[in-house]
């Protein structure tokens, strides 16, 4: 079992935190290039995820529940339309979101 931290891309979201819909979902999600997709990849089930939030710090801790299946999600589910990215898809892995810290987050310096 490893650590890592997934960000959450609140800048690229108009600043709004979707924390919520992460958990809700139970998912990690990414859009961009496949490149980001493929970073999904390094996770493995077990693993434990630090949902970091730019600003704010560690927002939520889960359980990566399954490996990457390597899917283009043509319907996202975290990432609006009004992405400012531009991309209207997104990568995403199951992840049993067991600590929601979003109502105070542990900062960097708490860390």
């Amino acid at each position: 079992m490893d650590y890592y931290f997934f960000n959450t891309d609140v800048s690229c979201l108009d600043g709004k935190s979707r924390v919520g819909v992460l958990i809700k979902k139970g998912i990690a999600a990414t859009s961009g290039e496949r490149s980001y997709g493929e970073q999904l990849g390094k996770l493995a089930e077990r693993d434990t995820l630090l949902m970091y939030e730019n600003n704010r710090g560690v927002v939520a801790v889960g359980t990566v529940l399954e490996t990457w299946d390597g899917k283009t999600h043509k319907k996202p589910w975290y990432y609006p339309p009004s992405y400012q990215g531009g991309f209207d898809h997104e990568y995403r892995i199951k992840v049993k979101w067991f600590l929601d810290l979003s109502d105070k987050p542990i900062t960097l310096e708490e860390l």
